[in-house]
């Protein structure tokens, strides 16, 4: 999660820079050749860590148990299944609306944002910048605070609160940086509401993903993973047209208000599933 932030850091600072100096096409070839040499390192480079599958065929057939015994060991397996893939669910869940929000609509809107409401050129400390940079700038800095707290709640969920409490906590901190987003008119409120914003993804990432391990079942770690990821990528996949299909009718500000109720019902969620 560190290195795709530090990614996500260097991508929208470079790209911003590129799009202002040299336009959309250069951007755009920058993109498709780095894209180019992670595709020559990963085929080249990158090892195989899958488990290597036993295809010894075991002879010795089992003990014979009780059928009270299999009966019980049956049903007690089916609940249990139930729980587990019940909790990866919801994680998937969770996972979808923080890339939704966090990445879909943010990356999307954000230079939008800072258009509607400093105008064309945005100062920061005496210069004079063009949206794309700024808000690339400011992508950067989200994804750098992000990055860091990413171990942060990782080791908080390891050692001092548990999974849920940090989870929890992070989509609170997100209801508060979309609520301030939608109302933040000037450069220290969205500045703030930003690194909110990055606060929780930073957390809710690192320790949804370390969730997901803890439920995969042995052996199936692939296919669970394979999940979670396609339901964070139908999130961010999702956010940017969601956002702009909703700004032929309402404006910027109930779209971030959509992403905290989002938040909200990623909490009710975690309630639920812990008072069941």
């Amino acid at each position: 999660n560190t290195w795709l932030l530090a990614g996500f850091a260097i991508g929208p600072l470079v790209g911003g820079f590129l799009v202002d100096a040299a336009g959309f096409r250069l951007g755009l070839l920058s993109c498709a050749a780095f894209t180019a040499v992670g595709l020559a390192v990963a085929v080249v480079a990158l090892p195989e860590t899958a488990p290597l599958v036993n295809r010894k065929v075991q002879l010795a057939s089992p003990p014979i148990r009780p059928l009270r015994r299999r009966l019980h060991n049956f049903w007690g397996q089916q609940v249990e299944s139930v729980r587990t893939y019940r909790s990866l669910l919801m994680t998937s869940v969770l996972f979808l609306i923080t890339m939704f929000a966090g990445d879909g609509v943010i990356l999307s809107t954000l230079s939008l944002l800072l258009q509607e409401r400093l105008g064309p050129n945005v100062a920061v400390g005496g210069l004079a910048l063009g949206v794309a940079s700024a808000g690339g700038l400011l992508l950067s800095l989200r994804a750098v605070l992000a990055g860091v707290m990413g171990p942060l709640a990782g080791h908080l969920s390891d050692v001092h609160f548990g999974r849920w409490s940090v989870i929890a906590s992070s989509l609170l901190v997100g209801v508060a940086g979309f609520g301030l987003l939608a109302f933040a008119t000037s450069p220290a409120s969205i500045l703030l509401a930003v690194a909110l914003s990055a606060v929780s993804s930073g957390a809710a990432l690192a320790t949804l993903i370390a969730y997901a391990g803890d439920l995969a079942p042995q052996g199936s770690e692939g296919a669970v993973m394979g999940v979670y990821a396609t339901a964070g990528d139908i999130g961010s996949m999702a956010g940017p047209f969601v956002a702009f299909g909703l700004l032929s009718i309402v404006g910027l500000r109930w779209v971030y208000l959509l992403s905290a109720t989002l938040f909200l019902a990623g909490l009710w969620l975690i309630w639920y599933n812990r008072r069941s």
